[in-house]
């Protein structure tokens, strides 16, 4: 249970400050292509480096066939898309603080889309969390507002 909530911490900490450099170093410099092509090989070699070390250490592990082939191709063609979107935020003149709320409504609106498409609702952590993001987003865009 620990894992469930460290690994998005550490997850959050490693977006910030990507998200940081992208805007202060990366987005008056090259392309949005370019910056995505660069990170994801980046990805692309990593990941691969794990797969082997894994694959050596481990005697039953199969590659995904079939249909959940299908869903790793869409969820990697969707990783891209929002990738290059994001990128191409900053590259066509967004700020930190234009994007960081939007991005903090991304589990919100993960929810509403599994409640539409499963009917499930969500629970009471859930819930304190869409509220957390949208008080959040409140104060960024205020602080914005004020400067």
């Amino acid at each position: 249970m620990k894992y469930s909530v460290i690994f998005p911490l550490c997850a959050m900490v490693c977006y910030a400050i990507a998200n940081l450099v992208i805007e202060q170093k990366l987005a008056k410099s090259t392309s949005s292509l370019n910056i995505v092509f660069i990170y994801s090989s980046i990805t692309a070699l990593l990941s691969f480096s794990l797969r082997f070390i894994n694959k050596t250490n481990t005697i039953n592990d199969n590659l995904p066939t079939g249909e959940v082939l299908a869903y790793c191709v869409v969820v990697g063609l969707l990783f891209f898309s929002a990738d290059y979107f994001y990128a191409s935020a900053y590259t066509n003149g967004a700020s930190l603080l234009t994007v960081t709320p939007l991005i903090a409504l991304v589990p919100v609106f993960a929810t509403l889309v599994k409640f539409t498409l499963t009917g499930e609702l969500p629970n009471i952590w859930h819930v304190f969390g869409f509220v957390f993001a949208l008080v959040s987003v409140l104060f960024v865009t205020k602080g914005n507002a004020s400067n």
